[in-house]
Protein backbone atom coordinates (compact mmCIF):
# COMPACT_ATOMS: atom_id res chain seq x y z
CA UNK A 1 0.00 0.00 0.00
CA UNK A 2 1.28 3.45 -0.79
CA UNK A 3 0.29 6.81 0.59
CA UNK A 4 -0.37 9.57 -1.96
CA UNK A 5 1.23 7.40 -4.63
CA UNK A 6 4.74 8.10 -3.35
CA UNK A 7 5.67 4.51 -2.56
CA UNK A 8 7.32 5.59 0.69
CA UNK A 9 5.37 3.14 2.85
CA UNK A 10 6.17 0.26 0.51
CA UNK A 11 9.85 1.25 0.35
CA UNK A 12 10.14 1.57 4.12
CA UNK A 13 8.42 -1.78 4.71
CA UNK A 14 10.61 -3.51 2.13
CA UNK A 15 13.79 -2.03 3.60
CA UNK A 16 12.78 -3.03 7.12
CA UNK A 17 12.11 -6.59 5.99
CA UNK A 18 15.45 -6.86 4.21
CA UNK A 19 17.48 -5.39 7.08
CA UNK A 20 15.73 -7.31 9.86
CA UNK A 21 16.10 -10.66 8.10
CA UNK A 22 19.87 -10.91 8.33
CA UNK A 23 20.51 -9.40 11.72
CA UNK A 24 20.44 -12.54 13.87
CA UNK A 25 22.41 -14.70 11.46
CA UNK A 26 25.08 -11.99 11.16
CA UNK A 27 25.64 -12.10 14.90
CA UNK A 28 25.92 -15.89 15.02
CA UNK A 29 28.59 -16.40 12.36
CA UNK A 30 32.26 -16.93 13.07
CA UNK A 31 34.79 -14.81 11.21
CA UNK A 32 38.01 -16.68 10.65
CA UNK A 33 39.84 -14.21 8.39
CA UNK A 34 38.48 -10.65 8.26
CA UNK A 35 38.75 -9.14 4.78
CA UNK A 36 39.91 -5.80 6.18
CA UNK A 37 43.17 -7.40 7.26
CA UNK A 38 44.22 -8.14 3.69
CA UNK A 39 42.13 -5.91 1.43
CA UNK A 40 41.83 -2.14 0.99
CA UNK A 41 38.97 -0.83 3.11
CA UNK A 42 36.79 2.29 3.15
CA UNK A 43 34.57 3.53 5.96
CA UNK A 44 31.89 6.20 5.88
CA UNK A 45 31.34 7.61 9.37
CA UNK A 46 27.78 8.70 10.14
CA UNK A 47 28.43 11.69 12.38
CA UNK A 48 24.87 11.78 13.76
CA UNK A 49 24.63 8.05 14.47
CA UNK A 50 22.95 7.22 17.79
CA UNK A 51 23.46 3.45 17.49
CA UNK A 52 27.24 3.37 16.99
CA UNK A 53 28.88 6.53 18.36
CA UNK A 54 31.08 8.29 15.78
CA UNK A 55 34.23 7.88 17.96
CA UNK A 56 33.62 4.12 17.99
CA UNK A 57 33.14 4.13 14.23
CA UNK A 58 36.40 6.03 13.82
CA UNK A 59 38.25 3.58 16.08
CA UNK A 60 36.97 0.60 14.07
CA UNK A 61 37.84 2.28 10.78
CA UNK A 62 41.33 3.18 11.97
CA UNK A 63 41.89 -0.36 13.28
CA UNK A 64 41.00 -1.64 9.81
CA UNK A 65 43.34 0.87 8.18
CA UNK A 66 40.37 2.22 6.25
CA UNK A 67 40.19 5.28 4.08
CA UNK A 68 37.73 7.35 6.11
CA UNK A 69 35.02 9.74 4.95
CA UNK A 70 32.33 11.43 7.02
CA UNK A 71 28.75 12.44 6.36
CA UNK A 72 26.18 14.18 8.55
CA UNK A 73 23.74 11.29 8.78
CA UNK A 74 22.07 8.88 11.15
CA UNK A 75 22.75 5.14 11.42
CA UNK A 76 20.93 4.35 8.15
CA UNK A 77 23.08 6.65 6.07
CA UNK A 78 22.61 4.56 2.94
CA UNK A 79 18.93 5.59 3.08
CA UNK A 80 19.34 9.23 4.13
CA UNK A 81 22.59 10.02 2.27
CA UNK A 82 22.78 7.65 -0.72
CA UNK A 83 24.90 10.10 -2.73
CA UNK A 84 27.64 10.00 -0.08
CA UNK A 85 27.55 6.20 -0.10
CA UNK A 86 27.80 6.15 -3.90
CA UNK A 87 30.83 8.49 -3.77
CA UNK A 88 32.68 6.18 -1.38
CA UNK A 89 31.83 3.07 -3.40
CA UNK A 90 32.81 4.78 -6.66
CA UNK A 91 36.13 5.88 -5.17
CA UNK A 92 36.83 2.38 -3.82
CA UNK A 93 35.95 0.80 -7.17
CA UNK A 94 38.25 3.22 -8.98
CA UNK A 95 41.16 2.40 -6.69
CA UNK A 96 40.50 -1.32 -7.12
CA UNK A 97 40.30 -0.95 -10.89
CA UNK A 98 43.65 0.86 -10.97
CA UNK A 99 45.27 -1.81 -8.78
CA UNK A 100 44.10 -4.57 -11.12
CA UNK A 101 45.31 -2.65 -14.18
CA UNK A 102 48.85 -2.41 -12.83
Amino acid sequence: MTRNGTGKIVAATTLMTILAGGTLSALQGAITRPAWKTKPTWYLIATEDRMIPPPAQRAMAERAGATISEVAASHSLYVSQPEAVVRVITTAAGVARQAVAH
